[in-house]
């Protein structure tokens, strides 16, 4: 047979940029994109993407009373819509063929040629139109700063392979854009500063972040289908097994499967039997959880005391959910002996084979001191060649607060099944580092 590895595709973009300000109070950008891809239909190749901000310096205009308590407001709106192409190959929108069957013919065996991909030359690109309302302010004389930002993004045209009807199709499955998805959320950002004396300073500086998701379409009258299952889980000897769904009026992130409510006395899992039928099958897999999390969060503290400072960052999640796949894989005796088993196995009282189920989604949230640093600096007047000195010791990853029993809740989010703990994956280093920073 006769194949090649090789694939080309190509992008042209072209953009115009208008800014306009006026007295420093009132702010514009707007902007024009178009894109053309060839990685599309003969129908959508070119896409056209606008995007307009204007921004309103409200502490400037003159109705506002002059004091420090309002150092800085500016009120911003915007919307936009970006084109996306990635996650597809060069060539799905057109027919291609493949190597079929076999047949022999004068004592020789040749092949023949199948179609093995539909044309679609109204493959397009996918959209996400964002409006996003925000506010920078800074207050009392500049100790209290920050912004605020609501957003609304609905995202439209994506890309998916759905079955298809032959006839009229040649080949039953094809690329199409059909599923839409909304997300809306905030984030809020906050500088403090608690301390602001000669010889001594502390600056606080708080983030938070909160995200909703919901796939508000799938089908469409040509291409259908019920839900998507993603996330496979190659459980040894239980075929094809998917951790997660998408469906409309669902996040994605969505755990789907059987509903586990512990161990028997006889070491059994307890499945719940959802739909109340005496019978344990697939009918009763149900929603188990969600991988996104409520809320993440950051947190920033900076010392200054005469030469000393100090820095400490913490970052967190709350309110997700984890598969822990290496318990559902290896915390078990089943597969003794011959193969390595954690040691919840010897302790768990499991004593049949695995199934994956509720039992093994665990609350991922955590606090992470992500890094702190304590440095002292030296200054040199007459000492050749060296003005300044700093001296520090920094640590990266010095301590985790979860209640996940699985080695680390900081797990992949991206895909369409995030937040699944790999049954291969390598921990995070803890790092303490020590140095010197001359300026000279």
């Amino acid at each position: 047979d006769v194949n090649s590895f090789r694939s080309l595709s190509k992008l042209i973009s072209f953009f115009g940029r208008v800014n306009y300000n006026y007295s420093g109070k009132y702010l514009l950008t707007a902007t024009l994109r178009r894109d053309g891809s060839s990685k599309f239909g003969t129908n959508h190749k070119w896409g056209m993407f606008p995007s307009v901000s204007v921004g309103w310096r409200i502490s400037d205009e003159a109705f506002m009373p002059k004091s420090s308590a309002i150092n800085d407001l500016k009120l911003r709106v915007g919307y936009g819509i970006v084109g996306n192409q990635e996650g597809i190959d060069p060539y799905t929108s057109i027919a291609l063929y493949g190597r079929g069957d076999e047949f022999f013919e004068n004592g020789q065996w040749r092949n023949t040629y199948k179609y093995k991909q539909n044309d679609n030359p109204n493959l397009r690109w996918e959209q996400t139109a964002s409006t996003n309302i925000g506010l920078d302010y800074a207050l009392f004389d500049n100790r209290l700063s920050g912004s605020i930002d609501v957003y609304d993004k609905k995202t439209s045209d994506l890309l998916y392979v759905y079955n298809v009807p032959v006839p009229p199709y040649i080949y039953p499955t094809m690329l199409a854009n059909v599923g839409d998805m909304s997300n809306k959320g905030i984030e809020v950002v906050i500088n403090g500063a608690i301390v602001r004396k000669k010889d001594f300073q502390y600056n606080l500086t708080l983030n938070f972040a909160r995200n909703k998701n919901v796939v508000t379409k799938l089908s469409n009258d040509v291409f259908q289908t019920e839900n998507i299952k993603t996330g496979a889980v190659n459980l040894r000897g239980s075929g094809n097994l998917t951790s997660h769904i998408i469906q409309e009026g669902k996040e994605v992130g969505s755990f789907y499967n059987w509903k586990g409510n512990g161990i028997d006395k006889n070491g059994k899992y307890i499945i719940e039997d959802v739909n109340r039928d005496s019978v344990i099958n697939n009918s009763d897999f149900t929603y188990i959880g969600n991988a996104i999390p409520k809320l993440t969060y950051g947190i920033l503290n900076s010392v200054t005391y005469k030469n000393f400072d100090l820095s400490i960052f913490l970052r967190g999640v709350y309110g997700n959910d984890i598969l822990n796949n290496p318990s559902l894989q290896y915390g078990n005796t089943q597969w003794l002996p011959g193969s390595n088993v954690l040691k919840e196995a010897l302790t768990n009282g499991i004593t049949e084979s695995p199934k994956l189920s509720s039992y093994y989604i665990q609350k991922g949230s955590f606090l992470r001191l992500d890094n702190a640093t304590v440095a002292y600096s030296f200054s040199f007047k007459n000492f050749t060649g060296i003005k300044r000195a700093r001296v520090f010791a920094s640590g990266q990853n010095l301590f985790l607060i979860t209640k996940f029993k699985g080695g680390d809740p900081e797990v992949n989010m991206g895909g369409l099944s995030p937040g699944v703990l790999e049954d291969t994956f390598i921990p995070k280093a803890r790092t303490v580092s020590f140095g010197i920073n001359l300026n000279l």
